[in-house]
């Protein structure tokens, strides 16, 4: 769960309050939400704050560090400025762009609640009714997945908030709420609002928000490498299903089934991603810390799968030899695929990074059922074991630094390569791969026409690549480099000047059509 905690700026927040005349609106919103987020940081322990810090005379709105420090929190709330009269304030930009980068750091299937403080008790001629005209001639936000977003609206009086607030709201519907003091205090013997009742309402915030989306409901999470296992808590929760119309599992299992070099990982595609410790201070076990040390002391991460449910294994842990090449690991409960890994080499922090619901494998490494040990492999051709590659063998038909990759489906298994064409996938061993045969093919460009039969062979090969890679701009920079090489060349003779020509622009039309390819 990621909450964040968003300030209404409108000028009437500097009124003094009706009931606490020594504080204005804005500062008892500060400290308001100071209560409401500790409360949330020492409940929700496996979830992260950050503070929306509009910043509208620079016109560049920034978000505080995702955290559940409550100093540092403490800190980010006081630094917020006051509403001011010469800027105009735009919520409903402020939200999506909050949303926008929220869902670009987490992932789309991140759980997001945006906490919005403000005064309530708008004027009755600024509240529309919900079937006012106004409204609906007013810009909605843009259409984005919101199926994971929600907005709760903390006011200090009533339920009566200004129309922009209330706009916001009903694009939210029904993932939306209004907290107000009114409410509570319709329950709790209708006195007026004190200094001393924040503490109250602010728990009553924090119990509200956090029964709302389910933390009464534990899911339970065990990570396993082959004999080791341990029980852990991922930040924020991990909510997936096996299917569209099914309930998330109660319980999920990790299971590592093999490790790569980071390099050979590359920039994969991930969904979420999710800070992985251990349960509780009193059931901390070695695992992850040994799990930690390896990937320091290897530079690598481990590629896992993502199970609904338990093992059929004993209580212990202990855990059958792993199926994962041939596809019968519980392959009815399999999830998702991801990879345990460091968030930085100087922190000690291991995170969970989901890849998307149908990724069965990447075209740089092929599929994922092909990462196995060696024993599962015996007699196919296998690259060495040597420095800068993975641990354990990729499954590659020959020893290029990539290969074709047949008709771009990753997914199919490996009886279909039986007749016919083997199937292949472009597999980078290291990172400095794509730069060198960057630098063959301009050395190649540079001794046309000579060069021309190997030159297009090995253009043909970086084009695969960059297609795997989904960077089209390679393409046209590697095409230019080319052409200018010549233009600055000493003139040639016209019949070997119409035959560069002639190779230059048969260059162009294979990169122009991979570039189209890749747009389709």
């Amino acid at each position: 769960m990621v909450w964040v905690v968003i300030l209404d700026e409108q000028l009437n927040l500097l009124r003094p309050h009706d009931t606490i005349s020594d504080r204005s609106c804005f500062v008892l919103c500060k400290t308001l939400a100071k209560r409401v987020v500790s409360g949330l940081c020492s409940t929700a322990t496996d979830s992260c704050v950050t503070i929306v810090q509009p910043n509208w005379s620079d016109d560049s709105p920034k978000l505080t560090t995702f955290s559940n420090n409550v100093p540092t929190l403490y800190l980010a709330i006081d630094q917020l400025e006051e509403p001011s009269p010469l800027v105009q304030q735009k919520l409903n930009d402020l939200v999506l762009w909050t949303l926008t980068e929220v869902f670009r750091y987490w992932g789309p299937s991140a759980t997001i609640q945006i906490l919005l403080f403000t005064d309530g008790g708008a004027s009755p001629f600024l509240h529309p009714a919900a079937d006012d005209s106004v409204t609906s001639q007013l810009p909605r936000l843009p259409k984005v997945d919101q199926s994971n977003a929600s907005l709760t609206v903390i006011t200090l009086s009533n339920d009566q908030v200004s129309p922009d607030i209330l706009r916001t709201y009903r694009q939210f519907l029904p993932r939306s709420s209004i907290l107000s003091w009114k409410k509570y205090q319709s329950t709790n013997g209708g006195a007026p609002l004190t200094e001393d009742d924040l503490g109250p309402f602010s728990d009553y915030c924090v119990r509200t928000c956090l029964v709302s989306h389910g933390f009464d409901r534990n899911c339970e999470v065990s990570l396993r490498c082959g004999h080791l296992n341990s029980s852990v808590q991922l930040a924020p929760v991990l909510r997936i299903a096996d299917n569209e119309s099914s309930e998330p599992p109660t319980s999920l299992r990790l299971e590592i089934f093999g490790f790569l070099h980071t390099s050979d990982l590359s920039n994969p595609p991930v969904v979420s991603r999710h800070h992985v410790s251990n349960v509780s201070d009193d059931n901390r076990t070695p695992f992850l810390q040994l799990l930690m040390s390896a990937l320091q002391e290897t530079k690598t991460v481990a590629m896992c799968s993502i199970y609904a449910g338990e093992t059929n294994s004993s209580a212990a842990g202990t855990c059958t030899k792993s199926t994962h090449a041939d596809g019968r690991n519980d392959a009815a409960n399999l999830l998702r695929h991801g990879f345990v890994h460091q968030v930085d080499p100087k922190v000690s922090i291991l995170m969970l990074s989901v890849f998307p619901k149908d990724c069965i494998g990447l075209p740089w490494l092929g599929q994922f059922q092909h990462l196995a040990p060696v024993e599962d492999f015996a007699g196919v051709q296998l690259y060495d074991d040597r420095e800068g590659s993975s641990p354990f063998p990729v499954l590659v038909p020959d020893r290029l630094s990539y290969g074709t990759l047949s008709d771009s489906n990753v997914g199919q298994n490996r009886a279909a390569s039986a007749g016919g064409e083997p199937f292949r996938y472009v597999s980078w061993v290291s990172p400095t791969s794509l730069l060198s045969e960057v630098n063959k093919v301009l050395r190649l460009g540079r001794r046309l026409p000579e060069k021309s039969a190997i030159f297009f062979k090995e253009l043909a090969r970086l084009r695969s690549a960059a297609l795997a890679y989904g960077c089209p701009e390679l393409l046209v920079h590697v095409a230019h480099l080319t052409e200018s090489a010549h233009a600055t060349e000493n003139p040639v003779g016209q019949a070997q000047s119409d035959a560069v020509r002639v190779h230059l622009d048969t260059m162009n039309r294979m990169l122009s059509e991979a570039a189209a390819q890749l747009d389709d």
